[in-house]
């Protein structure tokens, strides 16, 4: 049972990233699967899994529907 929590916690950027639909999701897994075992590594995913991404959103679908247009 310990084992399973310390696996949860370990990719809990990773969760976090999926549930809020990040964008960069890839990133955050690739993060906290290489960089994860260190502290700051888990840090960084997790900042990027918590981080607003709604400009990068905004900027997406804008992008979408210019080519869109063509």
């Amino acid at each position: 049972m310990a084992i399973l929590f310390l696996i949860v916690l370990y990719f809990l950027p990773t969760f976090i990233g999926i549930i809020r639909y990040r964008l960069n999701i890839w990133a955050i897994i690739l993060t906290n699967l290489v960089f994860g075992w260190t502290l700051i590594g888990w840090i960084v995913a997790l900042i990027m899994a918590i981080k607003s991404d709604e400009n990068d959103r905004l900027n997406h679908v804008i992008k979408l529907l210019e080519k869109r247009k063509d």
